[in-house]
C-alpha cells in the first residue's frame, strides 16, 4: 500500500475505509512510524502531524515523543507549529523526555519572532508540569514588558497556568500582575482582571490590599465583561473587609440603573443580595425595591435562564424582605404552571418563603391545579410528590401560622388524597390527625365530612390509582369518627357504610382501625338513642348487636395480627352482650325497653371514652421537672449480694484454677493421655460444680490403708497427675511406692536376701515382673531441691512427676519386712536341719 504524505490524504483514507478502519489505521500507524524517522524534516513534521490526528482517535503515540522534541525544535516556523500541536496534542505529565523541552522552550521564548513567541508559549500553558513551571516562570515574567499587546496578554494567561502548577511562584508573579492594572491596552488589563479574580477566588483575603485599583476600573471600565468579572471579586472580598459596602452600593446601584446588559445586572443585584450588603445600608429598603423592579423584567424575557437567575434572586432577597418579593406574587405563580420543571421547582421553593395568610389561597389554588393537570404525566411523578409536600409544608408552617380557615384547610388535604399519582399519604394522614386533635372547632364539620365519605362505598372501596393514595389517609378518617363519634348524626349510615362484607378485602393496615371504630360508634348511638329509647330501638340494637359480632368474626381469620387480636376482642363482647340482650326474663326485659342496657351505657363506652384525648407538645415532657428525692440511677430493689456459700464456691473454683495455671506452667507442655486421665477424678473432686458419686467400701478401706501405711497429702498440696502408686502383691505383702519431690533423689530399697537361700519359682517370677515394669517416680531432683541460681535440669520422660508433699515415714521402725522375712526363712531352714 502507498501511502501519501500528507494529512488531508490520511483523513480522505480513513473515510473511505469504513469497513475496515482499524486496520487501514494500524497501517498509517506503521508508515508514521517509518516517516517520523526520516532525515528530512519537512517528512518528519508531516508524520508528526498526521500522529496528533491519530492520537485523537485513542491510539498511543507516546513512541514518538523524542522524534516531535526534533520536530519542536526546528527552525522553520511551519514545521515548529505542527512540532507543539503533536506534543500538546500527546505530551503528558508523565512523558519521560518532557524534561528535554525546557531550554528548548526557554529558547523560543526568548526569540525576536512574535510567532514563536506565541507558539512557545501557547504549547507551555497546556505542556507545564511542576518543573516546567519551576524552571521557566521567571523567563515568563520578562515578557509582561514586551512591546506588543498581544504577547504580554497571552503572558498574563499563561502565568495563572504557571501559578497553579507551582503556587510558590504567587507571591513573586501577583505584583507585576497587579502593574499591568495599568497597562495601556484593555486587553491586558482585562486579562490581568480575569487572572486576579481566579487566584482570588481561593484565598480572597490575601487580596485585599488590590481594591483600590479595583474600584477604579469597577467606575471608569466600560467592558462589561471585565466588570462581571470585578462585580464578582468585590462580592468575595466585602465578607474580610465591610468597610467596602459603602463604597461599593453607590457604585453597583449606578450600574444597576444604567446598564441594559442582563448578564452584569444580574451579577450586580446577587452581589448586593448574596453579600449582606441591605443589612448593613442606611437606604436599603429603597435599594431592595430598585433591585426588585429590575428582576421582574427577567421574566419579560423569553430566555428561561433568566427567569430561573431572577427567581434565585428573589428567594434570597426574601429572606430580608418578605413583603417586597411577595408583592411580585402574579409572576410567581406564572412560574409554577410553567412547563419547565427546573423553573416550578424554584417557584415552589420560592412560595414557601413568602407565604402568608393573605395569598396562601391563591398559592394553594395554583399548586392543585398544576398537580391535577400534571397528573397523567408518569415521567414527573416524583417531581409531583415534590409539589404535594411542599405544600403541606408550606399550609402547616409554624403550626399553622398562616392559617386562618382551617375547614378550608382539611377540604384541601382531602382532595390532595384523591388526587392519582401522588403517594404522600402517610404525611397527610398525620396532618389531619393532628388538625382535628389541635382545633376542636373543627372536629363537627371534620367528622360530618369524613361520615359522607365513609357512607360511600366508591369511597373506601375505591379502584385505580386513586385506592392506593387514599388508602393511607383512609386509617386517620376511622379513628377521627371513632375517637368523636359524639358528633356524628346518622350513625346507622355510617356503620351501614363500614360494615360491610367487603371490608375484609381492604388492606392490614385499615382493618385495625376499622374494627376499633365500629364498637365506638355503636356504643356512642345507644348512648345519644337513651331519650328516644323504646321497645323499636332495642330490637334495632340487637339486629345491630347480631351484625357486628357476625362482623367480628369475618375478621378472626385475618392474616394482619392486630386486626385478628381486636377481633377476638370485640366479638366475645358483642357476644356476650347479644346474650344479655335475649335473656327471658321479664323484668330484665322491662329494664331494656326502658333504657339501653348497663353493660353498654356503662361499662362497654368507658372502655373508650373515659377521658379526653388531648395534644401534647413535642417537648412538654421535658419541661415537667422529676419530684424531689427521685434517684433513677439507683436500683429500685437496692444491690443484689449473691449468697455466701455461692461466694465461697466461686472462690474455692478461682484459687483452684490458678493453682492449676501455675502447675501447668512448671511442667513440660508435652500433652500425656495417661496423665489426663488420671488427674481428671482428682481435678473434678476440687471443682464445686461437679457431683461425683459416692465411693464404695472398697475404695473407702483402700483409702484408709493408704492413709495409715503411707504419707498423706494435704489439701494446700499441688494437684498431681502423673504419681502413680504401684502395688505388688503376693498373699498378704504389699509393696507401695511413692514419690516425694522436697526430699531430692528417692532410693528403693532392695529386699535383703541372705546368702544361700533360693526364692520360690513364685517369687521369682513376682521380682522379675517388678523389674520389668517402667517406674513411675522420677530419680532426678525436682525444682524445689534446686537453688534459684540453678537450672533446671532438662529431663528426657514424657511423663513428668508433679509435686506432692509427702510426710516422711516413722523412724522407729526398726525392721523392713524383707528382714523380717529373712528371719522366718532361716528359722525354717535351722528347724528342718535339726529335725534331719
Amino acid at each position: 500500500m502507498v501511502f501519501e504524505r500528507s494529512l488531508n490524504d490520511l483523513i480522505k483514507g480513513i473515510r473511505s475505509h469504513k469497513d475496515d478502519e482499524e486496520s487501514y489505521i494500524n497501517g498509517c500507524l506503521l508508515e508514521c512510524r517509518k516517516e517520523v524517522s526520516s532525515q528530512d524534516a519537512e517528512i518528519k513534521a508531516e508524520a508528526a502531524l498526521k500522529l496528533a490526528y491519530l492520537e485523537m482517535f485513542g491510539f498511543d503515540v507516546s513512541w514518538a515523543s523524542f522524534q516531535i522534541i526534533e520536530v519542536m525544535a526546528s527552525s522553520q516556523l511551519s514545521q515548529k507549529q505542527r512540532g507543539y500541536l503533536a506534543a500538546v496534542q500527546s505530551f503528558k505529565p508523565t512523558t519521560d523526555v518532557l524534561m528535554l523541552t525546557t531550554n528548548l522552550i526557554k529558547k523560543d521564548i526568548m526569540s525576536s519572532r512574535v510567532p514563536e513567541i506565541t507558539i512557545a508559549i501557547n504549547g507551555l500553558s497546556h505542556i507545564s508540569t511542576y518543573g516546567l513551571a519551576r524552571d521557566l516562570y521567571q523567563d515568563v515574567l520578562i515578557l509582561l514588558n514586551h512591546s506588543v499587546p498581544y504577547i504580554r496578554k497571552r503572558t498574563i494567561m499563561v502565568l495563572y497556568r504557571l501559578c497553579l502548577q507551582y503556587p510558590d511562584a504567587i507571591p513573586i508573579c501577583v505584583p507585576k500582575l497587579r502593574e499591568r492594572l495599568d497597562d495601556t491596552d484593555n486587553s491586558v488589563v482585562n486579562a490581568s482582571v480575569s487572572v486576579i479574580c481566579e487566584l482570588a477566588r481561593r484565598t480572597p483575603k490575601n487580596y485585599l490590599e488590590f481594591a483600590p485599583d479595583l474600584f477604579h476600573l469597577l467606575t471608569n471600565s466600560s467592558n462589561n465583561w471585565m466588570l462581571i468579572k470585578l462585580v464578582k471579586l468585590f462580592a468575595s472580598l466585602t465578607p474580610y473587609e465591610p468597610r467596602l459596602v459603602k463604597k461599593l452600593v453607590p457604585a453597583l446601584t449606578q450600574i444597576i440603573e444604567t446598564t441594559h446588559a442582563m448578564s452584569l445586572l444580574y451579577e450586580c443585584i446577587n452581589t448586593i443580595v448574596s453579600g449582606n450588603m441591605l443589612a448593613n445600608y442606611s437606604h436599603s429598603d429603597q435599594l431592595a425595591w430598585l433591585c426588585t423592579t429590575k428582576l421582574r423584567e427577567f421574566f419579560l424575557d423569553t430566555d428561561q435562564n433568566l427567569k430561573y437567575v431572577a427567581l434565585l434572586s428573589f428567594y434570597k432577597l426574601s429572606i430580608t424582605h418578605q413583603q417586597l418579593v411577595a408583592q411580585q406574587l402574579d409572576i410567581i405563580l406564572q412560574c409554577l404552571i410553567d412547563s419547565d420543571i427546573s423553573l416550578r421547582m424554584r417557584a415552589l421553593d420560592l412560595v414557601c418563603q413568602i407565604v402568608n395568610a393573605g395569598n396562601i389561597v391563591s398559592i394553594v389554588k395554583t399548586i392543585m391545579l398544576q398537580l391535577v393537570t400534571s397528573s397523567e404525566d408518569v415521567l414527573i411523578e416524583e417531581s409531583r410528590n415534590v409539589t404535594a409536600l411542599k405544600l403541606i409544608e408550606m399550609t402547616s408552617k409554624s403550626t399553622y401560622a398562616v392559617v386562618s380557615d382551617f375547614e378550608w384547610l382539611l377540604t384541601v388535604y382531602v382532595d390532595l388524597a384523591r388526587i392519582p399519582g401522588i403517594h404522600v399519604g402517610k404525611v397527610l394522614s398525620s396532618q389531619i390527625v393532628d388538625l382535628c386533635v389541635r382545633v376542636k372547632a373543627l372536629r363537627p364539620f371534620a367528622i360530618d365530612l369524613f361520615s359522607q365519605m365513609t357512607s360511600d362505598p366508591s369511597t373506601i372501596f375505591s379502584e385505580g390509582k386513586s385506592k392506593e393514595s387514599f388508602s393511607e389517609v383512609l386509617p386517620s378518617l376511622l379513628w377521627c369518627l371513632g375517637e368523636y363519634a359524639e358528633y356524628v348524626e346518622d350513625y346507622i349510615d355510617v356503620l351501614d357504610g363500614l360494615v360491610r362484607p367487603a371490608s375484609t378485602s381492604l388492606p392490614s393496615s385499615i382493618q385495625p382501625v376499622l374494627i376499633q371504630c365500629v364498637p365506638k360508634l355503636f356504643c356512642q348511638w345507644c348512648v345519644n338513642e337513651e331519650a328516644a329509647w323504646g321497645p323499636e330501638k332495642l330490637g334495632l340494637v340487637k339486629l345491630w348487636v347480631t351484625r357486628i359480632q357476625q362482623f367480628m368474626e369475618s375478621f378472626v381469620q385475618s392474616l394482619d395480627m392486630e386486626a385478628q387480636l381486636r377481633a377476638v376482642e370485640y366479638s366475645i363482647m358483642f357476644a356476650q352482650i347479644q346474650e344479655i340482650l335475649n335473656t327471658n326474663d321479664y323484668s330484665e326485659i322491662l329494664d331494656f325497653q326502658q333504657g339501653p342496657p348497663y353493660i353498654i351505657k356503662n361499662t362497654v363506652i368507658n372502655l373508650f371514652f373515659t377521658e379526653s384525648l388531648n395534644p401534647v407538645a413535642s417537648k412538654a415532657q421535658k419541661r415537667v421537672l422529676p419530684p424531689e428525692g427521685l434517684a433513677l440511677d439507683t436500683p429500685i430493689n437496692g444491690a443484689i449480694e449473691a449468697p455466701k456459700k455461692l461466694k465461697n464456691m466461686i472462690d474455692e473454683s478461682s484459687n483452684i484454677r490458678s493453682a492449676r495455671e501455675t502447675t501447668e506452667l512448671s511442667i513440660d507442655n508435652t500433652p500425656n493421655m495417661l496423665q489426663a486421665k488420671e488427674s481428671g477424678p482428682v481435678r473434678d473432686l476440687y471443682n464445686p460444680f461437679y457431683l461425683n458419686s459416692s465411693p464404695s467400701k472398697e475404695e473407702d478401706a483402700t483409702a484408709e490403708n493408704d492413709t495409715n501405711g503411707f504419707n498423706e497429702v494435704t489439701e494446700n498440696d499441688s494437684l498431681f497427675s502423673g504419681s502413680k502408686i504401684m502395688k505388688v502383691t503376693k498373699k498378704s505383702r504389699r509393696r507401695k511406692v511413692l514419690a516425694s519431690p522436697t526430699q531430692g533423689p528417692v532410693e528403693i530399697a532392695q529386699d535383703e536376701i541372705p546368702e544361700g537361700v533360693q526364692l520360690s519359682d513364685e517369687d521369682q517370677l513376682e521380682r522379675s515382673k517388678i523389674q520389668k515394669e517402667k517406674p513411675l517416680i522420677s530419680l532426678e531432683p525436682t525444682s524445689s531441691t534446686l537453688n534459684d541460681n540453678d537450672h533446671r535440669p532438662e529431663t528426657t520422660s514424657n511423663t513428668p512427676i508433679a509435686p506432692i508433699k509427702v510426710k516422711k515415714r516413722e523412724k522407729n521402725k526398726k525392721k523392713s519386712n524383707t528382714e523380717i522375712k529373712g528371719e522366718k526363712m532361716r528359722k525354717k531352714r535351722v528347724s528342718k536341719k535339726s529335725e534331719d
